[in-house]
């Protein structure tokens, strides 16, 4: 009876792990179209695993653009830190780490091959 009820124990975590909400959002900065997908919604306090995909006017994804995260908390402007976003097989990885629970704010700066600069701010809850 323990092991039949540990297994369901397992399965329903593991089924809630499956069915977690991402935190999604577009942003359209000049002619490019920020995405972001991040793993948790809402994030938690530690490591999040950040998706950004840069689009062109045509949908076409922006692979050669240099791009990094600087998050901060808008009520304690102290609390912030800067990340270089790595390439990805779909685009551009970044790990968030908000250090405290709160309303955080993400400023996403591309530096395109061409040298034009855009920036792209999202805000999220970190729990």
């Amino acid at each position: 009876m323990k092991k039949i009820l540990s297994a369901l124990i397992a399965l329903m975590l593991v089924a809630g792990a499956v069915y977690a909400e991402q935190f999604t959002a577009l942003k359209k900065t000049g002619d490019m179209t920020v995405k972001v997908v991040i793993e948790n919604d809402p994030l938690k306090v530690g490591n999040n695993t950040a998706a950004i995909e840069l689009l062109d006017e045509k949908g076409g994804a922006i692979t050669d653009a240099e791009v990094s995260v600087y998050f901060f908390m808008p009520s304690m402007p102290a609390m912030n830190y800067e990340v270089p976003a790595s390439n990805s097989s779909d685009g551009y990885a970044a790990v968030i780490k908000p250090t405290m629970p709160g309303a955080w704010e993400a400023e996403i700066n591309v530096k395109l091959a061409g040298g034009d600069t855009h920036t792209a701010t999202i805000s999220f809850d970190a729990k």
